[in-house]
């Protein structure tokens, strides 16, 4: 098998073929260290590890695995000296220093904010972090297709159909892209867009390198190629003729992550270089009335054309649309199902998929709650978020203000008492914030002793909360008082190891305390790594890291919880966005589709300064984004999620909706209409009727 291209759909057995075949050429003598693994992301990475450690049992090494970008950063670190100075880094003799997502996005705010103050973007609508996150995804579509970054704000331009306003914050975005570019070149600073940029247009045409590269990796295997970016397409299609080996795999209907810059139809064109192509058939369990069911769904979103079904759409449909009217009701009727599944019906709930556009705090909180009532173990698979989104990091980072008065950094009240509730072990809401109200002054950011309480307040908040106040008390006052500089990450470690794991206090006998500190303080050291490289003094370095923190920068990937797909947990899972779902290789028995009338499923993100159809290599020059290819555009990618979600299902879907959203606003979208119209009106059980 000296080259393959192997297709087939989810659950056809790529990923065992996969696996068998680096397992056979490491039995067969290849040195790990001449294989070369791709894969398109960490998730992905992780679960092929995980299949590997078990089959391999540590007899043979590990190869590497790397997703592209790993690969540019290992690379670009080892040849450094020879590229630094033709790529136009004004310290080339000096080691480069890698930026993280949420590092990048502070240099960006530095870059920025000067020019809000001028009236740049003037008239968009965009939050702050949105503002950084888009000018940021420009920079790295340019970089994943392949061209200059001064390319951006033509290329959009060009394609914009509207009004004046929209070209001239083209041009602003520009004027960023290239001022945050500029300052990366002169302080030797590399952040993800940089990084590719460098390796692909750099490093890959240095003889040198290229020498030693195909010296170096004569086997070469990829992991779904469909989620691949151009710029890696170009490194597979350069390396195949040096390899002895090469495998390919793709997934027949994928590609799920076109907003991210992958190319599935440059990815198949690949299969062009290979002497063996194989299709692989649908797994056995393959549910005809499912398949139906999403032809039917494509035939409505337009996106396939009418024909017979190979079953009956309304089949995988009866008795399994919850629709109410409102969005907790819905909710709840979706525990209520699930309880009944794993109770009445015996299915393991780690063969239940709960999937959702997005995943709220209200979504979390009741679906947590109500497993939690029906004995239902229950867990969270998000992508990436906000640090300030967990309560736990929340409350460590207002330790640190407390035990920093010289920051410039505001407390109120009810952040005291939210952190109370986290730090001390058992203490509600309520009695926190009377705590908080009673003994916290905020003028001086400082708490009192217990001792000036009321005997009424003491007998409600109670003599054990009490106790461990006074020691957390205590060790603030005995860190301020010393006037400690260390660290802000070290002071997360020591808070930990000194407050929150002791007897009393949340950590103690909480497991989930460790996940949220553990990446609360990579993240901490990963920023003052790079601080004064961004511009900020020690002294600041802490005031600084938490003002980052709560302008809600996306952590740096972080994949929340274990990676989906890797373990035997067996829980009912929530997995949004979608596409983290799609990606995880796992196939269920039943899956549960949450607010399928809200826009989300259909409607992208609100992007006025990117758009990664226009970046694309692909995309014909004078064409203009027409309302009409918008449309189209929205249909395709949703069936593209409809038919992927269907392909990872064998019994049954639940289709579930409500009339109102949170908000209290009508909730109508494409997918609903066309699920309603599958599966008829007189099928649905319409509980709200009477209204």
């Amino acid at each position: 098998m000296p080259r393959l291209f192997l297709e087939g759909p989810p659950g056809s057995g790529k990923h065992a073929r996969l696996a068998e075949h680096i397992q056979q050429l490491l039995q067969a003598g290849t040195d790990a260290y001449s294989l070369l693994v791709l894969v398109p992301d960490r998730s992905i990475r992780d679960r092929l590890q995980h299949t590997l450690s078990a089959a391999l049992r540590g007899q043979h090494r590990m190869p590497d695995l790397h997703t592209y970008y790993s690969l540019a950063q290992g690379m670009i670190t080892r040849f450094w000296p020879i590229i630094a100075g033709p790529a136009g880094f004004t310290e080339s003799s000096l080691p480069p220093t890698f930026l993280t997502y949420e590092t990048a996005q502070h240099l960006m705010s530095r870059i920025v904010t000067p020019l809000l103050e001028q009236g740049y973007f003037e008239g968009l609508s965009i939050r702050r972090q949105r503002l950084l996150s888009q000018l940021l995804d420009n920079l790295n579509k340019a970089a994943i297709n392949g061209y200059a970054h001064t390319e951006i704000g033509h290329r959009l331009g060009a394609a914009w159909a509207g009004d004046e306003t929209r070209r001239q914050a083209y041009l602003q975005a520009q004027i960023c892209a290239d001022r945050f570019r500029r300052h990366c070149l002169e302080r030797n600073l590399l952040d993800i867009s940089l990084t590719i940029a460098l390796f692909h247009r750099h490093l890959v045409e240095d003889a040198i390198f290229w020498q030693y590269f195909t010296g170096r990796y004569r086997h070469l295997v990829v992991a779904h190629l469909e989620e691949s970016v151009p710029v890696a397409q170009d490194l597979i299609r350069r390396l195949i003729p040096f390899t002895e080996s090469t495998l390919l795999t793709y997934e027949t209907g994928g590609g799920y992550r076109v907003f991210m810059g992958i190319d599935p139809t440059g990815a198949k064109q690949l299969a062009d270089l290979c002497a063996d192509q194989e299709s692989l058939p649908a797994p056995p369990d393959t549910n005809p009335n499912i398949v139906a069911l999403d032809l039917a769904l494509g035939q409505r979103l337009g996106q396939v054309p009418k024909g017979p079904l190979p079953g009956d759409p309304q089949a995988a449909l009866d008795q399994h649309i919850i629709q109410k009217r409102y969005r907790s009701e819905m909710i709840e009727a979706v525990a209520q199902e699930i309880g009944r599944l794993v109770r009445d019906e015996g299915v393991s709930p780690d063969e239940i998929a709960v999937v959702a556009p997005y995943a709220d705090g209200v979504l979390r909180f009741v679906l947590r709650e109500s497993f939690q009532r029906a004995g239902v173990p229950f867990r969270v698979i998000r992508r990436f978020e906000s640090l300030r989104e967990d309560p736990v990091v929340r409350a460590c980072l207002t330790a640190a203000v407390l035990a920093h008065p010289a920051w410039p950094t505001p407390c109120p009240p009810p952040d005291v008492a939210e952190a109370l509730t986290l730090i001390v072990a058992g203490l509600d809401f309520v009695r926190a914030t009377r705590l908080a109200g009673a003994l916290y002054a905020p003028e001086e950011r400082h708490l009192q002793p217990a001792e000036t309480l009321s005997a009424a307040d003491r007998e409600k908040i109670g003599a054990d909360a009490l106790d461990c106040y006074e020691v957390l008390r205590e060790w603030l006052e005995t860190f301020r008082s010393a006037e400690n500089t260390i660290p802000i990450d070290l002071f997360f470690q020591q808070f930990y190891a000194e407050i929150l794991e002791r007897s009393g206090f949340g950590a103690a006998d909480d497991a989930g305390y460790a996940p949220s500190v553990t990446r609360l303080i990579e993240s901490a050291r990963r920023f003052r790594e790079v601080a004064p490289s961004l511009g900020e003094q020690d002294a600041d370095i802490g005031a600084a890291y938490w003002q980052m923190v709560y302008s809600g920068v996306v952590a740096a990937q972080y994949l929340l919880d274990e990676a989906y797909g890797t373990t035997g947990s067996e829980a009912v899972t929530l997995v949004a966005p979608v596409y983290t779902y799609l990606l995880a290789g796992r196939r269920v028995r039943y899956q549960f589709w949450l607010d399928v009338g809200a826009i989300g499923w259909w409607e992208p993100p609100y992007q006025p300064l990117t758009n990664p159809y226009v970046l694309s290599r692909n995309w014909p020059a004078g064409d203009r984004w027409t309302d009409d290819f918008d449309f189209h555009i929205r249909n395709e990618t949703l069936y593209r999620l409809v038919h992927g979600l269907c392909a990872r299902c064998r019994n049954a879907l639940y289709l579930c909706s409500s009339d109102l959203e949170t908000g209290g606003n009508l909730q109508d979208s494409p997918l609903l209409r066309a699920a309603l119209s599958v599966a008829n009106h007189q099928r649905i059980r319409d509980d709200h009727a009477a209204h």
